[in-house]
């Protein structure tokens, strides 16, 4: 075997191998040979020959014996390979196992967590119409009829149905969900806010703030309710004649307007506080109150044709405007023609023949238009001159 080169790879172990005759006429050449190169005597070749072999086999056996520990080596390599292959694959099969148990575990519904030992409240708390709740927890205005005691018992006594379970499409953000159709879907029998009574509005706010509160609203929202409904119930008008049906028809108005002020994608600057009371809105609505009583007064009388010879009458062609706001037909009641100060707005009433509709002119707010109702009057700011033209204090 030269140096330095590999030997090459046995197939069969040479121990098992048997030494060859030598003495045998099959090698008498190489025994002749042997005699002419190297001077061996003939009788020794055979023993010659047979130590050769001898030694080569040893060799050979040596070689196989390394090639058995390198081939064992390399297998016990090749194991721990596979092995190191087999045990990371097994632990990316669990991980991935435990990784989908908490995602599953995530969308298992979880009852909520309760102090043992605690009793039920003595109390039992009405439950409000799904609507109402939804309603509630996306900040979103609802009628507080649902909180008044005919609310809560068309709720409780509802019989429950089959569209109780329906389902319905919701759009909520950029995706559509499944939700029951009576969490948003009004009552048939609500009320709204304009037409409820004094007492049901006294009840329905004081559950509604109640329900307000258990849905998580923000402090501040809570405590503008609060004074909202406060300036309401503690408003001197209240005991006046009237005066219920314009504060009811100012909380359903003014709720509202907040309700969709918050919707809108505005400045959190320009977004206003219910729980500041505006007096001057208040007066607008009873107006309008008042002249629409006094239209259908009007509408359930009927008048005798106007004279000919009426001064605001006179030369108009039956194609003309409408009789101007002064005429016998559509004269306001009495007391809506004295003029009223309210902060610094007066309430002054215009010429016979003024536009059919006044801008309100506020000094406190000159940029704010409210349509006023055609009352006869408008709401302006006045000088002094003008004050005690009108009688009223300085």
């Amino acid at each position: 075997m030269e140096p330095g080169v590999p030997p090459a790879r046995l197939t069969s172990d040479p121990a098992l191998e048997v030494c060859p005759n030598f003495a045998s006429p099959a090698f008498a050449g190489l025994r002749n040979a042997l005699v002419q190169t190297d001077g061996i005597p003939l009788e020794q070749t055979a023993a010659h020959l047979s130590g050769l072999w001898a030694d080569d086999n040893a060799e050979r056996c040596e070689v196989w014996a390394a090639q058995l520990e390198a081939d064992r080596v390399a297998e016990e390599a090749a194991q721990a390979e596979r092995d190191a292959a087999d045990l990371a694959d097994r632990d990316a099969a669990a991980q991935k196992a435990r990784e989908e148990a908490a995602e599953a575990e995530k969308k298992r519904p979880k009852m909520p967590a309760y102090s043992i030992g605690m009793a039920a409240p003595e109390t039992i708390r009405p439950r409000i119409a799904p609507y109402a709740r939804n309603k509630l927890k996306s900040f979103q205005y609802v009628e507080l009829w649902y909180f008044t005691a005919e609310g809560l018992a068309a709720t409780a006594g509802a019989n429950r149905s089959s569209a109780d379970d329906a389902y319905g499409f919701v759009q909520t953000n950029d995706t559509m969900a499944l939700k029951p159709l009576n969490s948003f879907k009004a009552a048939k029998s609500v009320v709204c806010d304009t037409d409820l009574s004094w007492v049901q509005l006294s009840t329905g706010s004081a559950f509604f703030m109640d329900e307000v509160r258990a849905a998580n609203w923000e402090p501040h929202a809570h405590e503008s309710l609060r004074l909202f409904f406060y300036a309401i119930f503690n408003h001197p008008s209240a005991v006046m004649k009237g005066g219920i049906e314009g504060l009811i028809a100012y909380q359903a108005i003014m709720r509202q307007e907040w309700h969709d002020s918050l919707a809108l994608d505005t400045a959190d600057a320009e977004r206003w506080d219910l729980g500041v009371f505006l007096e001057y809105r208040l007066v607008l609505i009873r107006q309008e109150q008042a002249l629409a009583t006094s239209h259908r007064l009007n509408s359930e009388v009927s008048p005798p044709p106007p004279s000919a010879s009426h001064p605001n009458f006179a030369n108009r062609s039956p194609a003309s405007s409408p009789p101007p706001l002064a005429s016998p037909l559509f004269a306001p009641p009495p007391s809506l023609l004295r003029p009223l100060c309210v902060d610094r707005l007066v309430r002054v009433p215009v010429p016979p023949h003024a536009p059919a509709f006044c801008v309100p002119r506020f000094a406190s707010t000159p940029r704010r238009f409210f349509p006023l109702p055609l009352d006869g009057c408008e709401y302006r700011a006045v000088s002094g001159e003008e004050r005690a033209a009108l009688g009223l204090p300085a």
